[in-house]
């Protein structure tokens, strides 16, 4: 299930989350997935299932007001501001509510006991995000900690309501870094699992699966799935990842024993027991507990923009579709009136059960009149044919003159057919891995009685083999498709080091995309030490020749002043317009939210440095 993490082309997300007021003026939240989003009447029957566990009740749990299948819509009821949202609100002098350590800390023991009473329940939430936690102020405008809760469970799963799906998740996602190793394994071996069910088992992602096996995601139900085994410890990996992100955007410590402790902390949330992780959420919210706090809470003068929440979930990008079409379908309504379908909530998952009995009950059916046909041919073949002297098929012999070649078996022509499918790359030794297979080498046979099946020509390794041979003779751009082929492990072995050697290449002979790339890696650490001002470096390079994969990073390290580049919102803005007037949707989406945190003086200055840009750069 992966796609390029750093594909220049980013669409909206198809999970969008509305906020509205109902008829009574109760905050309310409207799940809405596109139409692209496959199995969805399946999801939000899971989710609304978790969601009425709690029977309306629970302190940290929004209030499950309906689903709507036919408009692939689930509303809750909580009020406040999601995380997410907070984090893009200044006020006073701080860039959010909880940039101070005493505050961070605060938030850091209520999610974590959300968390704890949860699974202590029976339910791990999978995709604890900033944007599933809604936080709302006191009377006093203070942060209410008392008062959070979790508005999604799109991931969930209890002992009662076990998923039956793979997750609709890309765990290679460049925004799945929340997910545990655990959970991104497992999530791999369910699609693995599905894409047996399906018959493609070449295929590496969802982006590569036939229209026929897409549309199977709707019915096919798994009788066992991985993610039902995880436990506690991707909750408790999520918040150490999220909270540690928070902390390293910009954090005023308390005192020098904040200073030293927490990042530690934050780092033991994303270990293993034997790493030295924590044994349990009691064991984590002790140590939270025992740190000493700034008494007086910061003061909340300011509310976020109420609107539209992009769903940080990792879904796999290729799914995507333009943000237009995810909200032109469906708009959040004033009131929520579940259609007729919308109180049945077994019926889909219940229609979708039978659909797939029926369906293995005619596939057994079919098999099974095959395996008649076949047999009864076999059978009227062989009694039709006429003798065969023996001496007309004896071959040369070997070592053993009593030996002779047998008739191919069923089995042997089983595996000759298997082969193709069984061997992804070219068979080399360990040692050789990285280099691709000569055309003219073939392995030694080896010594058996039994015929083996003819060797499969190498024909993956022909392709990366003129790759290679470009790329070696200084072509940028096909130094850039090699580095995306070691980057996404397609037809030689995934490899991040290989991946910033060709794009360092290319780059140096000025290729935007390859630009874009190694600034991408610099950015995140893959494949080489993490490093900001390089990734600013190489974004800006990429940026200035048109790259809207390098603007809309430049305008995120602009944002967030990262790189040694000063904070503007002025500079950040230039660069994710021009990104996406490239066509990058994850630039529309930060512009949104962008342009609500500027003057009407700062945007005429982005938007007259964009014009300027533009003219620079018309030939």
């Amino acid at each position: 299930m992966s796609n390029l993490g750093e594909h220049p082309q980013t669409p909206a997300p198809i999970i969008q989350i509305e906020k509205f007021l109902s008829s009574k003026n109760t905050e309310r939240w409207c799940k809405i997935l596109s139409p692209a989003f496959p199995g969805a009447a399946y999801w939000l029957c899971q989710e609304a299932r978790i969601l009425q566990e709690f029977n309306h009740q629970h302190p940290f749990v929004a209030r499950f007001i309906g689903v709507d299948i036919e408009r692939r819509i689930l509303v809750t009821e909580a009020p406040g501001f999601t995380l997410s949202q907070w984090l893009a609100t200044p006020t006073q002098a701080l860039d959010h509510p909880f940039q101070r350590s005493s505050d961070l800390l605060r938030l850091m023991v209520a999610v974590c006991e959300i968390a704890d009473a949860l699974h202590r329940k029976g339910v791990v939430h999978g995709g604890l995000r900033p944007d599933a936690l809604c936080i709302n102020l006191d009377s006093s405008r203070h942060v209410d900690y008392t008062s959070i809760k979790l508005i999604d469970f799109g991931s969930a799963h209890s002992a009662q309501h076990r998923l039956e799906k793979p997750l609709f998740i890309d765990p290679d996602h460049r925004n799945a870094n929340y997910l545990s190793p655990a959970m991104r394994d497992v999530i791999r071996k369910d699609w693995q699992e599905y894409l047996r069910v399906v018959e493609e088992t070449d295929k590496l992602g969802w982006f590569e699966l036939s229209e026929r096996a897409k549309s199977q995601y709707e019915t096919v139900l798994l009788s066992s799935v991985q993610a039902n085994h995880l436990d506690w410890r991707v909750d408790m990996f999520s918040l150490g990842y999220w909270f540690s992100q928070i902390s390293l955007h910009r954090i005023d410590y308390f005192n020098a024993s904040h200073q030293e402790k927490l990042p530690k902390v934050l780092k033991r949330m994303q270990k293993t027991l034997w790493q030295g992780g924590y044994g349990s959420f009691d064991a984590l919210l002790r140590e939270l507990r025992s740190f000493e706090l700034d008494p007086q809470p910061a003061l909340v003068d300011a509310l976020p923009a109420s609107g539209s929440v992009a769903s940080l979930s990792p879904t796999p990008e290729s799914a995507y579709v333009p943000a237009s079409e995810v909200m032109g379908t469906v708009a959040a309504p004033e009131t929520f009136a579940p259609s007729g379908k919308a109180s049945h909530l077994s019926g889909a998952l219940d229609a979708a059960r039978a659909k797939a009995h029926k369906r293995k009950q005619l596939q057994a059916l079919v098999a099974g009149a095959a395996a008649l046909a076949i047999g009864f041919a076999g059978m009227m073949w062989y009694l039709s044919k006429p003798a065969e002297p023996k001496a007309e098929f004896t071959q040369p012999t070997l070592d053993h003159p009593e030996s002779s070649v047998e008739r191919p078996t069923a089995h042997a022509a089983s595996n000759t057919k298997a082969a193709p499918v069984a061997v992804q790359e070219p068979a080399t030794p360990p040692a050789q891995q990285d280099t691709p297979v000569s055309p003219t080498e073939v392995p030694a046979p080896s010594v058996d009685s039994t015929p083996q099946p003819a060797p499969v020509a190498t024909s993956p390794a022909e392709p990366q083999n003129d790759l290679r041979k470009r790329a070696e003779g200084g072509d940028a751009k096909s130094q850039t498709e090699l580095g995306l082929a070691y980057r996404s492990g397609r037809g030689v072995p995934q490899d991040n080091e290989q991946a910033v050697k060709w794009y360092r290449k290319a780059a140096e002979q000025g290729e935007p995309d390859a630009q874009a790339y190694l600034g991408f890696m610099y950015m995140t650490g893959r494949g080489v030490a993490r490093d900001d001002k390089e990734a600013a470096r190489w974004h800006r390079k990429a940026a200035e020749a048109g790259s809207a994969l390098g603007q809309y990073n430049l305008g995120l390290m602009y944002m967030h002043g990262r790189g040694g580049l000063d904070q503007s919102n002025v500079n950040s803005f230039t660069w994710l317009k021009l990104s996406a007037e490239g066509g990058n949707g994850a630039a529309r989406s930060q512009l949104v939210t962008l342009e609500q945190q500027m003057s009407k003086a700062d945007l005429q200055e982005a938007n007259r440095m964009v014009a300027n840009w533009k003219t620079k750069h018309k030939n």
